[in-house]
């Protein structure tokens, strides 16, 4: 059963993610379905619980935070690639919380509490990612 709605207008999806969903799964779901390899992502929404990362380059792996409380998705935007024959989300998000004040960083998980809108611009091509040695994160290579 699929987690979302959408619309197709060209190369461009209107998707509404359904609400208590988990975004990152439902995305996913959402470009398998459509055979989507690459695109831009930009959304807004709201959520009850999201988990940020920070990528620590010292330590060479993201260091993580969980947001339990409902919160604003002030913004949300990123890229859809491939990598080992998947669709490879690359995800930033900021939230607004209750007292006005913002968090955000790299979305490692966040699950929709009554709307999610994203717009979704295709890219009629594959764009591989790999790991990068070096830096230890999952690159873009053209």
């Amino acid at each position: 059963m699929a987690h979302y709605t959408c619309r197709q207008v060209g190369t461009r999806y209107i998707v509404s993610v359904d609400n208590h969903a988990d975004l990152i799964p439902a995305l996913t779901e959402f470009c398998v379905d459509k055979k989507i390899a690459a695109g831009i992502i930009s959304g807004i929404g709201a959520v009850d619980r999201a988990r940020l990362g920070f990528f620590d380059f010292d330590k060479r792996q993201y260091a993580e935070q969980l947001y339990e409380e409902q919160m604003e998705m002030a913004s949300l935007n990123g890229n859809i690639t491939t990598k080992d024959g998947r669709p490879y989300l690359h995800l930033h998000a900021t939230f607004g919380k209750k007292d006005y004040s913002v968090v955000g960083g790299h979305l490692v998980g966040a699950r929709i509490y009554g709307a999610c809108e994203l717009f979704i611009e295709t890219i009629d091509q594959t764009i591989l990612r790999t790991m990068d040695n070096e830096t230890g994160i999952n690159l873009i290579r053209l």
